[in-house]
């Protein structure tokens, strides 16, 4: 398997949305606010009510970004890695952030 997972974090209005409109343009499957609306409102990464889709994605093999505020907080950045790696076998785990300029 060689699926690819970005997770990317950023402040509201950096361009997160941006750069995953531009990576679907290159066929990668994008999860914008990944945590928001959870069950029952919690912030843990499984808890998302997009992980389903995201789980299907990398079962068919897609190269897959995730982009969330919360990413910004280093907790929640290492909680996608302990999941994908645990639980998807996933072998490309990469970060970004965005900033604004």
């Amino acid at each position: 398997m060689d699926e690819t997972i970005l997770v990317i974090a950023g402040l509201p209005g950096c361009g997160k949305t941006t750069y995953l409109d531009q990576l679907l343009k290159e066929s990668w499957r994008t999860f914008d606010d990944f945590k928001a609306n959870a069950y029952q409102n919690s912030p843990q990464f499984q808890k998302s009510r997009k992980y389903a889709a995201l789980q299907a994605a990398i079962r068919d093999n897609s190269r897959c970004a995730v982009a969330d505020i919360d990413f910004c907080k280093p907790e929640s950045r290492a909680e996608p890695r302990l999941y994908c790696v645990r639980n998807f076998r996933v072998s490309n785990l990469a970060g970004a952030s965005s900033q604004m300029t």
